[in-house]
């Protein structure tokens, strides 16, 4: 209408379900919000789900106008919350569902070529949905369809919400295709003996068959789960053959007498959808097994859009967005179980063990991965170094809970003091943490030297402290050439270590011994809390140092009775030093009340993942190869992440 279109009547139809004499109810906005409230909701798909979603948030705006709750000025990646009601929605913008790249993204626009790996999801919305409530996807590749809800013929587990599969949108090109010249001038709707487009309908037909295949494996699941059935209104044109035809017990019932546990449909009329049951604490649901008899998928038709549109070719936006919806609770083991036990079980000593679950976030989730670190969007193909668990022998070690750490570490404060390796590790924490909460920046100063946040929900305060030498450092000589040469002050204490009284958890790695031997003097000294040593982070590179062409190309972590190259190299002699120092200073220890002194010697369990690094993928594409691969920080997501499992069992130890 804004555009200058004349006629209006294509506003003024509503749809009449065959049966149902006084046609589909209109949408009520005041109860949908009122059913919806506390709930989440998203829409999954390319920029026809965005429609869809748009539409619903111009009903509600009858009633309240959300606010935008969003990390991230990307439109692809919003959050609104309709703040009277409690109630999120969220659209995750995926035009293939499964991951997807622009061969050559410098050629000239609207090429429509992607190269597709329908093998692989497309974590950007995957890792996202398990705690919403209703979540509604759309498009896609017809191979994929089954895997969007079973994978090795077995279910996913990442969603336990009610669930819609809408059908293709068609288009209406008349006159010739969209880049041909085709346009749609018609004013009124096709009656139901006008033909339709064939090609739609094959696609639709297909998107029928693959939503029946995985209702089909979604009935053996265990009760757990639950999905809502409820048949297609199909296009009048549309006919089955009889082994086709749903069966009429099947079909859905449109309900003229509204009850509490409708919601509005997408057509503004309402079908019976049972709210989905209350969380329990921890997150999961609960159901008594004469609740639901049998797991459901939804199917709501309406739509596709099989013919690209210029806006659809175009790449998808770049990826940075932090999410305040967790992915599935981790499954752990019980919380007894390490401390039970502990004079058997060193948590240092395992293997790598394969981990489907992960990765807990991403980069499109997550948008404090460093550009160094962020493998995925600058290109690396592979995906399974991110999919790995360390098993300590004799123990399982439970994977990272963003909730139960965040209520530890409640009115306290945590440092981290060294490099960018630790740096590295904050990074990680942060990510993780961001499925509950994203924390704000209340950082002193624009400098980097010393970045803080604050989860406000929590009263939890995060430090992370840049001292790659622990002590006083100084460049002899800062306007000439990097030539990497510092002097250190061995002797003398540097800014951190004035500020360490202020915290409850202090992690501290690199350093030269004797820098190591003052840092643990000034924590003697000054610091009443847990203070933990972690171990160095070794390196990986082959074919030569890291300034002399070496790399990292592996692509699985090493077995145990694996022969390791730098096994005996110097990254396994200096972690022997910080030991030393290590015990030296427990021994001081011991004498000071309040202070507790803790190893984490994470040096054996990373020799193991050379797959972990960013290696050449530390640096977009495009940029040149003349730069040294990075075999020394760590992909994220990645086994760094194991770090802060390992470090949240530590917590729950001391306590």
């Amino acid at each position: 209408m804004k555009f200058g279109r004349p006629d209006t009547d294509f506003t003024q139809w509503k749809w009449k379900p065959d049966g149902c004499e006084d046609g589909v109810p209109v949408f009520d906005p005041l109860r949908f919000l009122e059913i919806m409230r506390g709930k989440t909701m998203a829409f999954v798909g390319d920029s026809v789900s965005r429609n869809h979603m748009q539409s619903l948030i111009c009903l509600l705006s009858q009633v309240e106008y959300p606010v935008d709750a969003s990390v991230t000025t990307n439109d692809y990646f919003k959050r609104w919350t309709y703040e009277t009601f409690n109630f999120t929605i969220a659209p995750f913008w995926t035009q293939h569902l499964v991951k997807s790249t622009e061969p050559d993204p410098t050629q000239p626009k609207h090429t429509n070529l992607f190269d597709i790996y329908l093998d692989e999801v497309d974590e950007s919305w995957t890792t996202e949905i398990g705690d919403f409530d209703y979540v509604i996807i759309s498009s896609g590749h017809w191979h994929f369809r089954p895997s969007v809800y079973y994978e090795n013929r077995t279910i996913i587990d990442s969603f336990n919400g009610v669930m819609y599969l809408r059908t293709f949108a068609p288009s209406h090109f008349e006159g010739g295709l969209w880049n041909e010249g085709g346009d749609c001038l018609r004013k009124q709707p096709y009656q139901r003996n006008q033909s339709q487009d064939e090609i739609t309908m094959k696609l639709h037909k297909i998107q029928l068959e693959e939503f029946w295949r995985a209702e089909e494996e979604a009935k053996k699941k265990a009760p757990a789960l639950y999905y809502l059935l409820t048949n297609p209104i199909l296009p009048a044109s549309f006919s089955f053959s009889e082994t086709d035809r749903p069966s009429p017990s099947d079909h859905t019932q449109i309900s003229l007498n509204s009850t509490s546990n409708q919601i509005p449909s997408p057509v503004n009329g309402s079908i019976p959808i049972p709210a989905p049951p209350d969380r329990t604490p921890s997150g999961h649901r609960k159901f008594s097994s004469d609740q639901i008899p049998s797991p459901k998928i939804s199917l709501v038709p309406s739509s596709s859009d099989q013919s690209p549109s210029p806006e659809n070719s175009a790449s998808p936006a770049p990826l940075s967005l932090s999410d305040d919806h967790s992915p599935p609770a981790p499954k752990s083991t019980s919380r007894t179980q390490i401390k039970d036990d502990e004079q058997r079980c060193d948590l240092f000593t395992g293997e790598w063990v394969p981990n489907e679950d992960a990765p807990y976030y991403t980069n499109t989730t997550c948008s404090e991965i460093h550009p160094h670190q962020n493998c995925m969007k600058n290109g690396r193909p592979d995906t399974g170094f991110m999919r790995y668990r360390w098993k300590p022998d004799g123990c399982d070690l439970p994977i990272f809970d963003p909730r139960e750490f965040l209520e530890m570490a409640r009115g306290k404060a945590m440092g981290f003091v060294g490099d960018s390796v630790s740096r590295n590790q904050v990074q990680s924490l942060v990510c993780l943490l961001s499925r509950v909460e994203y924390p704000q920046d209340i950082s002193p100063s624009p400098a980097t030297d010393i970045k803080v946040w604050n989860y406000t929900s929590y009263n939890f305060t995060l430090h992370a402290m840049w001292s790659p030498f622990l002590v006083k450092t100084t460049n002899p000589d800062p306007t000439g050439p990097k030539a990497n040469l510092f002097s250190l002050y061995l002797d003398e204490y540097t800014e951190w270590m004035s500020q360490i009284d202020q915290l409850d958890y202090l992690v501290i790695s690199s350093g030269h011994w004797k820098a190591l031997r003052i840092s643990l003097k000034a924590i003697l000294e000054s610091f009443k809390g847990l203070a933990i040593l972690r171990s160095f982070s070794p390196q990986h590179f082959e074919g030569g140092a890291w300034n002399e062409g070496g790399g990292c190309v592996r692509t699985r972590p090493y077995r145990r009775n694996e022969t390791i190259p730098e096994a005996e190299g110097p990254d396994l002699k200096l972690r022997d030093i910080q030991l030393e120092e290590f015990e030296a200073a427990k021994e001081e220890g011991r004498k000071k009340k309040g202070l507790t002194l803790r190893f984490m010697d994470t040096t054996q369990a990373m020799q193991l993942r050379p797959d972990g690094h960013p290696g050449r993928y530390d640096r977009p594409k495009n940029v040149a190869v003349t730069l040294r691969d990075d075999c020394i920080h760590w992909c994220l997501p990645g086994p760094i992440d194991t770090w802060n499992d390992i470090l949240l069992q530590m917590m729950k130890t001391e306590k």
